[in-house]
């Protein structure tokens, strides 16, 4: 599985689209908030108590978006270079991370060709 979390989110769609046409079989997109972002930005303790969670990350624009795909070994590496080279490189601060995590089984995924 290749995990790219950035802050890039206008450019999140392209990351999917390469990666759909790099091979990947199905891509997924969540968005995400980061804990110092979630700290920025938390209410001050003079506020309601019916100031929510939710209605803090409501109104939070500052975002991050986590993409995902569960792919064969031989497509990783050309994954993470489309993620760097559209969203720049990650060793910048405040750019975002990418990971890969073995996994050991996976059912009900398409293959890239279309059949399970």
């Amino acid at each position: 599985m290749v995990i790219l979390v950035t802050t890039h989110v206008e450019q999140t769609l392209e990351v999917a689209e390469r990666w759909q046409d790099a091979g990947a079989p199905g891509v997924t997109i969540i968005n995400t908030h980061g804990v110092r972002s979630l700290q920025r930005e938390k209410p001050k303790p003079e506020l309601s108590l019916a100031f929510s969670m939710a209605s803090i990350l409501s109104q939070i624009r500052e975002a991050n978006v986590m993409i995902f795909s569960v792919v064969p070994e031989d497509l990783v590496d050309s994954l993470l270079e489309i993620a760097t080279s559209v969203v720049g490189t990650l060793e910048r601060p405040e750019t975002g991370i990418a990971f890969v995590i073995d996994v050991e089984r996976v059912v009900g995924m398409r293959k890239s060709d279309g059949t399970y």
